[in-house]
C-alpha cells in the first residue's frame, strides 16, 4: 500500500495521511458505474438524483470516497434497482484483490 502525505498548511511537518482506496470500495464503485451505464445515466444525472456533485459520484465510482449505507440506498433507488443488485456477492467476488498482510 502506498502512503501519500498532503501538506495541510499548518505547522511545519504537519501532514494528513492519505491511503489508497480499499479494494472493496473500488469494486463497489465499479458496480455503481456499471449499473449507471446499463440504464444510460451520466454521472451528472445520477448526481442530481441523489443530491451531490458529479465529482462526488466520480469519487464514489473510483472508490476514492466511501459510500455510506444510506447513500448506497439512495443510489440504488436512483438507479432503479435494489442495494442487493449493486452489492450482490461483492465480498466473494474475484474482482476484489485483498491486500497482502
Amino acid at each position: 500500500m502506498h502512503t501519500v502525505f498532503k501538506d495541510t498548511g499548518g505547522a511545519a511537518g504537519e501532514h494528513v495521511r492519505l491511503r489508497n482506496p480499499h479494494p472493496l470500495d473500488i469494486a463497489l464503485g465499479a458496480r455503481i458505474r456499471r449499473r449507471r451505464n446499463e440504464i444510460g445515466y451520466s454521472q451528472e444525472q445520477l448526481a442530481r438524483r441523489i443530491g451531490v456533485s458529479f465529482q462526488q459520484v466520480q469519487k464514489y465510482e473510483l472508490g476514492t470516497n466511501r459510500v455510506s449505507f444510506s447513500r448506497l440506498v439512495e443510489i440504488a433507488k436512483a438507479l432503479n434497482c435494489t442495494v442487493m443488485y449493486i452489492v450482490g456477492d461483492l465480498d466473494k467476488s474475484n474482482d476484489v484483490r485483498h491486500p497482502q498482510e
